[in-house]
């Protein structure tokens, strides 16, 4: 199970940094591969954090912190089904925001 919390944290952390440099570097970038490699590599990490978050899910005993990584690990889907493109930075700070809390979260049942 930490090896599981652990895994969530780092894919949570590299989704907000890569989201981050995207912004920053790579989407101004002229080469679309390099650019369309960079945002599967995104899409990656968050796959990996709904993964994480959902075995998290399955494998906690308390139903507290169950409920709560169900609402962290859909977050994405949730987002995404309410999200338009003329507000995509909107929902984009949004989806930082849930990633962030999700991971101090889990943190801090780490450090309990």
């Amino acid at each position: 199970m930490l090896a599981l919390k652990i895994l969530f944290i780092l894919c949570g952390i590299m989704y907000i940094i890569s989201v981050i440099l995207h912004k920053k570097y790579f989407s101004k970038l002229k080469d679309n591969s390099k650019i369309s490699d960079y945002v599967a590599l995104i899409a990656l990490f968050l796959v990996f954090y709904i993964l994480f978050g959902l075995l998290i899910f399955i494998f906690e005993k308390s139903i507290l912190y169950k409920t709560i990584m169900l609402i962290f690990s859909s977050s994405p889907f949730i987002l995404g089904k309410i999200a338009t493109y003329e507000k995509e930075k909107l929902f984009t700070l949004i989806q930082f925001i849930a990633i962030i809390l999700s991971v101090i979260f889990v943190l801090s049942y780490l450090l309990r």
